[in-house]
């Protein structure tokens, strides 16, 4: 997003830091997600019981769906709608499920 001219520093301030949390948010659903395939793999792998893999990765689900959601409505606060608006329909699909 260009900073136009007539905008105060605090407004450049707010924006910045919902494009931090809109960043940590998606970083933290992508570390979830990376955590689930490798939760996968080691049952692929006959490494975990399928109950242990069950329930560790449904404990994360909750958060992962915040996640999404967090970082979608900050990407719309900060401004950057592509990223927002790519975000939409798998936050809808996880509010759907």
């Amino acid at each position: 997003m260009l900073v136009a001219l007539n905008e105060t520093p605090a407004s450049v301030i707010a924006h910045f830091i919902a494009l931090v949390v809109s960043s940590c948010a998606f970083a933290y659903a992508l570390a979830i997600n990376i955590y689930v395939v490798v939760a996968l793999t080691d049952l692929q792998h006959d490494f975990m019981n399928p109950h242990d893999a069950a329930r560790k990765i449904n404990r994360l689900l909750t958060s992962e769906i915040i996640a999404h959601a967090t970082g979608c409505a900050f990407g719309f606060v900060s401004g950057h709608w592509v990223i927002a608006f790519a975000n939409v329909p798998l936050v809808a699909w996880h509010a759907k499920g």
